[in-house]
This record gives structure tokens, sequence and C-alpha cells, in this order.
């Protein structure tokens, strides 16, 4: 197996960047979701689940972790990383000091998806645990859902448009990490340890869906597909449906790099 993808999405449900390689740092691959928009109002986070417009947002990565926010019709903006915390937001329930974007970078949002909101980032006194009850080393998180990393096969990507109505992108999944010249489909719900080149991985869990797969990436409009295939063939009996698995980084400062060997390890049976 291959390394055929590596991502980052630099605003939370907003586009993703390609790369050809990337560093692991403190919260998973340096630059992912590092930045969010919040309501103006509450400073909960938005997604694609509430706000599909955000997926026709593209961030353009700068030097340092800043960012130039970029959209079809919109002029681009540079937006600079604050170093500290100023403010505090809130993400899937957790409460965290944030740093704020600027009066600019909410402007041009707000005006863009049609509602009040800030931008806001990682700076210095952010905290976000990784859940303890999945992870044994201590590990931080960005503004991912709740694990570091996503990784998704093309092997299962092509069963699930063999048995779709509509075929879908492997991009409607927003995955870190796209593995090639898996053995089989759905083979990585069995992993418990990924190893990318030199880089090491715990599996967390699988990775449950929601309804952010059925937005198109380029448009930003929401379609009935992969949703129906994966109620009817990736539910479990807890309701959810199941596409990737997530992945909590062994160690900081590891180097991914598209076309390294991948390596995956299955608890054994007697």
């Amino acid at each position: 197996m291959r390394l055929g993808g590596l991502f980052v999405y630099p605003i939370k449900g907003c586009a993703g960047v390609a790369l050809d390689r990337g560093r692991l740092g403190p919260y998973g691959l340096d630059h992912d979701r590092h930045w969010m928009v919040v309501d103006e109002a509450d400073r909960v986070g938005l997604t694609q689940r509430t706000v599909p417009a955000l997926a026709r947002v593209r961030p353009r990565l700068e030097a340092q972790g800043s960012v130039v926010l970029t959209a079809d019709g919109a002029d681009p903006l540079p937006v600079a990383r604050p170093a500290r915390a100023d403010t505090r937001a809130t993400v899937w329930g957790w409460e965290t000091p944030v740093g704020d974007g600027g009066p600019e970078a909410a402007a041009w949002l707000s005006s863009f998806i049609g509602r009040p909101c800030r931008l806001v980032a990682v700076s210095e006194g952010y905290h976000r645990p990784v859940n303890p009850q999945r992870d044994r080393r201590g590990r931080q998180v960005g503004f991912a859902d709740g694990y570091p990393l996503l990784l998704c096969t093309e092997s299962s990507l092509a069963e699930l448009n063999r048995l779709a109505g509509e075929p879908v992108p492997m991009d409607r999944f927003r995955p870190n990490l796209v593995v090639t010249g898996a053995t089989a489909p759905w083979v990585e719900d069995g992993w418990t340890h990924v190893q990318v080149g030199p880089a090491a991985f715990d599996v967390a869990k699988r990775c449950g869906r929601c309804t952010v797969p059925q937005v198109d990436q380029r448009t930003g409009i929401r379609h009935r597909e992969p949703a129906r295939v994966l109620a009817a063939h990736r539910r479990d009996a807890d309701g959810q449906s199941y596409f990737g698995i997530n992945l909590i980084h062994v160690d900081v400062g590891g180097e991914l790099e598209v076309g390294a060997e991948v390596r995956a390890a299955a608890p054994t049976t007697s």
C-alpha cells in the first residue's frame, strides 16, 4: 500500500489543500484545521453541516500559518495568524482560548456566507485534548471534530461508488490521508496501528459520518449521496454509518510524503 494523497484543511469546514509532503505537529498535520469560522454571537464553530457554503471558501496557506481567503466572486484577503489567544470559542462542546483573525476577515466571511461570524485560530493558550478514552498519549487536537487525522482508502471508495446511485469523489469525505493499494474494501475497519513511511499512528476508531459528505466540495450544494448508500451498506446497530478511520499520531515531528509505503496492523486471531 502507498500514500496516494495528503491533505490539510486550514480552516475547519472550508476547502482542502493537497500537499506533496507534510509534518506532524502537536495537533496533527501542520496547518490542518488551525482556523475556524465561529458564530459571532455565541462563538460556536460553524461547519458544512449547517453552512455548506463554507466549502466554496478556498484558503491559501502562507508563511507562519497565515492564510489568504479566496472564493469565486470575492477579492482575496490575507489574514495574519494571531500569536496569542485574546478571545474564546467552542468546538463540539469544548470551550478554549483562541486568537481572533480581526474585523476584515470577519466582514469578508460574514458577507460571503450570509451570517455574522468571526475567524479564529489556534494560538498560544489554546487547549483541547483528544478524548482520553481513545488516546493513551495525551495528545491535543486542533479544530478537527475529535481526532488529529482521518484516513480513507481508495478501495473502500471504489466499492461505495459501485453500490451508489451517484458516485462521489474522495473529497466529500475530507480525509487527511488517502491510501492506495489496499487489498480489499473496508479492510481498514480492522486496523489498530498504521505506519506511513517513518510516521506511526494509533487507530482511535472508525469514523462515523454526518451530513458533510453530501456537500459538493466545489459548489457547496447538498446531494442525497453518499448518505443513502452509507445507510444501506455501512450502518451499524448503533445507527451510525461509517467510512474511514480516525488516527492519533505517535510522535510529533514525523514527516509524511505522497508515495510513502503504508503498513497496517490488525489484531491477531488464534
